[in-house]
């Protein structure tokens, strides 16, 4: 048969053969002062102590784990937050490219009013309308791709 455990305290000289009572004596970890080091005659106080060193282990081991309330709530608003701020990039974007297609659009749109002028090869018949779109659709064929853009002289 095998000795049962024993705990002895270095400080006090105290043997302990119950494993709760050892807890209450020298804490959870090798960091912990020792009960008879505190005050060792007041055994509720160190209870308390020991209880509120668990307590605060776990609390840092949730907060670690971030599986608190707060810290769920927090990454639920961060996430919102960067899909917002993701639309907001996409949107400015988007417009931007609709500036740049509008501002490329008038030297094209220009070059086809003079070509119209001169009654070349049946433009004259092209509406207003129907050169800006064209010049629309020039710009947006060259702009559409990765943003890139050209420059189009009159």
């Amino acid at each position: 048969m095998t000795a049962p455990l024993e705990w002895r305290c270095f400080h006090c000289g105290d043997v302990f053969t119950d494993p709760h009572a050892a807890a209450q004596h020298f804490g959870i970890d090798e960091g912990k002062n020792t009960a008879c080091k505190i005050k060792g005659s007041e055994h509720g106080l160190i209870k308390a102590l020991r209880d509120a060193e668990a307590e605060a282990d776990e609390a840092i081991q949730r907060m670690h784990s971030e599986s608190t309330d707060a810290a769920k709530a927090y990454h639920r608003q961060r996430t919102r937050h960067v899909q917002a701020l993701i639309a907001a990039e996409e949107v400015g974007y988007a417009r931007g490219m609709r500036d740049a297609r509008a501002e490329l659009a008038q030297p094209l749109l220009k070059a086809l009013e003079k070509i119209a002028e001169k009654d070349t090869d049946g433009l004259h018949m092209l509406t207003p309308q129907a050169m800006q779109a064209i010049a629309r659709n020039a710009v947006h064929a060259h702009t559409s791709n990765f943003g890139e853009q050209i420059n189009v002289q009159a």
